[in-house]
């Protein structure tokens, strides 16, 4: 199966060089993605966690993607089965709203909580019994998996950490007080948000691009569920990391 981002204009080119030597056989749960980073993302959303993702870049960072030059090269990869299966951390999120409705959210790259208004949101964070900070006044809170450290988490001062580490990543967003730094915390860490004052100072929920106004309280922890994401043969993700997110090669 191939998906071509229709928003996006360089997506056209690319799929029409990669149609030109489209093998005959692909295997049958590889969905072939064509477009950016958020792109994937919402596919995965749209075909679910039980097929496998090979991206090719036509966005700008691509981190979830295979850059490719040479587009002969990739029909016998497909053919021949020349790429590598990983198996990635996904969140999920268990988010009540103020009128008392619950959602369970998933996420690949991050779900993190923001204010709604020009104030601040107050924020309480638990993580397992612990309580880490009674108060947090701050824009918002980002958690995220390894793969999504390259993205918001990162923007907001928190670390990047190679795909396969597994850990969950906390990064405030804009602090106020306390002055809380980005930190990373075990698989198995479940972190409990509560939001002060939800209805003057109103909070939303934002998974991988989706939105939940009016949040009160949110639970975030390591899914059961993992995402499948292939790779060409020899894709280097530390070399991935310096060219594309820390740029020391640029």
């Amino acid at each position: 199966m191939l998906a071509v981002d229709p928003r996006n204009r360089n997506a056209a080119a690319v799929s029409e060089a990669l149609l030109a030597h489209w093998p005959d056989v692909v295997e049958s749960d590889l969905v072939v993605v064509v477009g950016g980073d958020g792109f994937m993302l919402s596919m995965v959303a749209k075909h679910g966690f039980d097929r496998c993702y090979l991206g090719i870049n036509a966005g700008r960072v691509g981190f979830l993607l295979n850059a490719v030059e040479d587009w002969s090269r990739v029909a016998p990869l497909l053919k021949s089965g020349q790429f590598d299966r990983y198996s990635f951390a996904v969140l999920q999120a268990e988010v009540t709203t103020t009128s008392g409705s619950t959602v369970r959210m998933l996420a690949i790259n991050d779900i993190y909580l923001e204010r709604m208004t020009g104030q601040t949101a107050r924020l309480s964070l638990r993580i397992g019994q612990e309580s880490v900070v009674d108060t947090l006044v701050a824009d918002g809170i980002i958690f995220a998996t390894p793969l999504g450290s390259t993205g918001y988490s990162l923007s907001a001062g928190g670390p990047v950490a190679h795909p396969s580490i597994e850990a969950l990543f906390v990064t405030p967003i804009c602090v106020h007080s306390p002055r809380m730094p980005p930190f990373a915390l075990a698989k198995d860490a479940r972190c409990e948000v509560a939001v002060q004052l939800p209805t003057l100072r109103p909070v939303r929920v934002v998974s991988d691009g989706k939105e939940i106004d009016n949040v009160e309280k949110i639970s975030v922890s390591i899914a059961s569920e993992r995402v499948s994401l292939a790779f060409l043969s020899g894709h280097d993700f530390t070399s991935a990391q310096v060219t594309k997110v820390l740029g020391t090669n640029q």
